[in-house]
């Protein structure tokens, strides 16, 4: 009885009333009822109704939580994607402007930096693009507005200024000069590459040559009587010299000791050991900056690498 109701016209549209004509033809009275009791609703029309109504409802319902929580999912795993390929991305560009990040630094710079050795008395060798352009740039920027004349250590152990030496420069040494990406990165290399602790490396010095200047043949190793400097941490055991830019003329490194010429070329370094492998100071590895051409200048970064941790 319920089930041929559910599909009958009187279950959607109870209130509609019948018509006579409408009525199947029979002839028993219990089957034709009066036509004012056709047009009366069904008892539980109303609730079927509201049932059937409440059901459809809910199962919408149900369907747009699981969509939205679907596609929540779906976004969330976007945003998360995104953030992967933004730090990647970041990772890159330090990469690309401030050399290996940060977690390479440890690693060993012979393997990812193309050098030879260009001579053994003295230990020479000659380092190509130890730093990359945005690097070279950053360094002189951070010097540029702190440049002085440069001294050297007289015969009492203090600094002064030197025919021998005509160039101008800085250190290297403020906290947010140390902490640039630049500097963490030319020392994590320079100390990778000579096999020492970065810690043993003196504050980046940044210098400037202008046309005809230069520093003429010197050690960079202290003498034995200069009992103070070496207290800060021994014998300067090695040191790197990298170009920033490159000069029109002139400009490059010499030992003259063993008739050696290195010249200069943008982002390329020199490095050299100033102690032979016996430990003694090393007289063939006395050099000199040679003088800038006419019209020319020339920005070069200097690291020099103690013996034990530089304080």
């Amino acid at each position: 009885r319920y089930r041929d109701f559910f599909y009958s016209p009187r279950c959607w549209c109870p209130m509609r009333p019948q018509r006579p004509s409408e009525a199947p033809p029979s002839t028993s009275p219990r089957k034709n009822p009066p036509t004012d009791v056709l047009s009366r609703p069904h008892p539980v029309a109303q609730p079927m109704r509201w049932l059937i109504l409440l059901v459809g409802f809910a199962c919408i319902g149900t369907f747009a939580l699981h969509t939205g929580v679907r596609n929540a999912k779906k976004h969330n795993g976007r945003i998360a994607i995104a953030a992967l390929n933004e730090e990647y991305e970041a990772k890159q560009r330090q990469l690309q402007e401030f050399g290996p990040p940060a977690e390479q630094k440890n690693k060993d710079p012979r393997k990812y930096i193309k050098w030879k050795q260009i001579s053994k008395k003295p230990r020479v060798f000659y380092l190509e693009r130890l730093l990359n352009d945005q690097e070279a740039d950053r360094l002189v920027e951070l010097a540029e507005p702190h440049i002085e004349r440069s001294k050297v250590v007289g015969a009492k152990g203090a600094d002064t200024e030197a025919s021998d030496r005509t160039s101008r420069g800085m250190f290297l040494q403020a906290p947010e000069q140390v902490s640039d990406p630049a500097v963490i990165g030319v020392r994590a290399r320079v100390a990778g590459f000579i096999e020492l602790p970065e810690e043993n490396i003196e504050a980046v010095q940044i210098l400037r040559y202008g046309p005809g200047e230069q520093y003429r043949p010197h050690h960079d190793w202290f003498g034995r009587e200069f009992t103070s400097i070496l207290a800060r941490g021994g014998q300067r055991r090695a040191s790197c010299l990298t170009w920033l830019n490159q000069p029109k003329a002139g400009g490059g490194t010499s030992f003259p000791m063993v008739n050696l010429e290195v010249p200069a070329k943008k982002l390329d370094a020199v490095c050299w050991f100033n102690m032979d492998e016996a430990g003694n100071d090393d007289p063939l590895s006395q050099h000199a900056g040679l003088p800038v051409g006419a019209n020319s200048t020339k920005w070069v970064a200097v690291l020099w690498i103690r013996e034990q941790k530089f304080t």
